[in-house]
């Protein structure tokens, strides 16, 4: 390819803040579906009443983001012109970004575009209708208000009408992408409520009175590193760029796509309650995913979706080597996740902000152990909020997972992250804490006890160590005299999931704590009580 190349890049930010604004379902099943045809049909039809379909290509196009090459300036121009002057109106109150470059090659246009993208990023864009000392505005963004909901006698912003006129039209596009195709039909909730309030409304299918809902963000891990690896390839035959990015960009949308239908089939399906499905997809694109799910299959589906998305990618990448000679691909991608669960009443913008750092720390305690030649582990944290709702996971494990031991030492209730996936790489394993919650709730195991060492801890570090002790020696009698209806050798099975988990211990008699000073026992009762167990 020779010649000058053109690139254009766009990109929506805080995608999931706009998704999330408000706090009601049914706004974010709007902004979702607004978000979700952004770089679909909008751009379809911009493409289509410019006549660009011939002059312009697209190395990727999700998730809120794209990229377009041309040999044409011109082209490129009158789409960014276009699509400059539509978005603010199509999506009022979403954040973007975008710039045009040019190079010797598409590779090099693309790189500069992206350099420039990241300049554009630190200007604040103007937010638009300004509310002066007279104007009314939305309660809950506190934005100008522009328009009245009669049904709702609410006042509402500019991006909150558009997200409800959105949902009324079509709010199916994503949760359809999701849709199993061999599950009997099912429809995805819009309400929050215990009831739908509106003729065409589904009622999230709580259980019971357990209000709790999962708020889960999964991202793949060192996706840069291998763009780079690909650009390596690509820097000896720069006519290359285009088939392989666009297939790349393609593989790991699939990837994450199959992935998320495969765990809604697996998991959400079956916890359906009258075809209503306890769950909703918010962002899908790339190798990004947030979902809302039913608390006590958050962390279920969560596992679910990074065991497929290895599998899923291990296809695409095989593919794709094999298609253009890459001998350097890894053999799959692997991803980390962050699930909070708070309550449907609680704000989820934060409790995404959470999420988030969740997936970070996650990211962190995978790269830790990961080998450099081989791909970072997937794995999951996970917070349930009881307190007061913060943003700040550090801050949770100091306060909440934190106990002194009297002699100036802060021991960690947590384990976090649990690896979950095909690479072992050191990690405790999620489904290992699983068993243990499951058995922790089991009344053999003399129900109770569990959660009433972790207040004891935080009290008084000596006497949790005597009734840890006690509780030993009385498991350990009635496992030798046997429990009709129980598991035998319960306290063995308990000692071996918490070395499996744990490590050694150096005082097992007397603590469940390791040489680290941590211990899973208050993940695994927080997992047991959010998995619908007593404890």
């Amino acid at each position: 390819m020779t010649g000058t190349h053109f690139a254009y890049r766009f990109e929506a930010r805080s995608i999931q803040g706009f998704v999330l604004d408000g706090g009601r379902l049914r706004d974010m099943v709007g902004a979702s579906e607004l978000v979700e045809s952004l770089c679909t049909t909008l751009l379809d039809d911009v493409i289509a009443a410019l006549d660009l379909a011939d002059a312009v290509h697209f190395p990727r196009r999700a998730g809120g983001a794209f990229m377009a090459l041309s040999e044409d300036r011109a082209s490129l121009e009158r789409l960014r012109d276009l699509w400059t002057l539509i978005v603010p109106r199509y999506a009022p109150g979403l954040d973007w970004v975008h710039a045009l470059a040019e190079g010797e090659t598409a590779m090099q246009a693309a790189g500069l575009a992206g350099a420039r993208l990241l300049a554009e990023r630190n200007r604040l864009p103007a937010e638009l209708p300004q509310a002066g000392p007279l104007a009314a505005r939305t309660p809950r963004t506190g934005t100008a208000a522009v328009a009245v909901d009669r049904a709702k006698n609410e006042r509402v912003d500019a991006a909150g009408a558009r997200k409800r006129r959105r949902r009324f039209r079509n709010a199916g596009a994503l949760a359809a992408r999701l849709q199993p195709k061999d599950a009997p039909p099912c429809t995805w909730p819009v309400d929050l409520g215990r009831s739908g309030d509106e003729a065409d409304t589904a009622a999230f299918p709580f259980r019971g009175e357990d209000r709790y809902i999962g708020l889960i963000h999964a991202d793949g891990n060192r996706l840069g590193e291998l763009i780079l690896t690909l650009n390596e390839r690509i820097e000896q035959q720069p006519e290359l760029y285009l088939p392989v990015f666009r297939g790349f960009s393609g593989a790991v949308s699939h990837a994450t796509e199959q992935a998320a239908r495969e765990a809604v089939a697996e998991v959400l399906v079956p916890a359906a309650a009258d075809g209503v499905l306890p769950g909703r997809p918010i962002v899908l694109g790339g190798d990004d995913l947030t979902m809302i799910v039913r608390g006590d299959l958050a962390l279920a589906f969560t596992r679910c979706f990074l065991e497929r998305f290895e599998q899923a990618s291990a296809e695409a990448l095989g593919g794709l080597a094999q298609q253009y000679g890459i001998s350097n691909l890894p053999s799959h991608l692997t991803g980390c996740a962050g699930v909070v669960l708070l309550k449907a009443s609680q704000p989820f913008a934060m409790g995404y902000t959470l999420a988030e750092e969740l997936t970070d720390h996650a990211k962190q305690g995978s790269r830790a152990r990961a080998d450099r030649d081989q791909p970072v582990p997937s794995s999951i944290a996970f917070h349930r909020v009881t307190t007061a709702l913060t943003d700040d996971f550090e801050a949770i494990v100091e306060r909440e997972l934190s106990v002194a031991d009297g002699e100036g030492t802060r021991r960690r209730l947590t384990l976090q992250p649990y690896g979950v996936g095909r690479l072992d790489a050191g990690l405790p394993r999620l489904e290992d804490l699983q068993r243990l919650g499951r058995l922790l709730a089991d009344p053999v195991m003399s129900r109770g006890p569990a959660r009433r060492l972790l207040t004891t801890l935080h009290l008084d570090w000596h006497d949790a160590r005597k009734e840890y002790a006690r509780w030993r020696q009385n498991m350990a009698k009635l496992d030798g005299a046997g429990k009709p209806g129980g598991t035998p050798e319960s306290l063995g099975e308990f000692d071996r999931l918490l070395g499996a988990l744990a490590g050694p211990l150096p005082d097992p008699g007397h603590s469940p704590f390791n040489g680290d000073g941590a211990t899973p026992l208050g993940d695994a009762v927080t997992l047991a009580v959010t998995e619908g167990n007593s404890l």
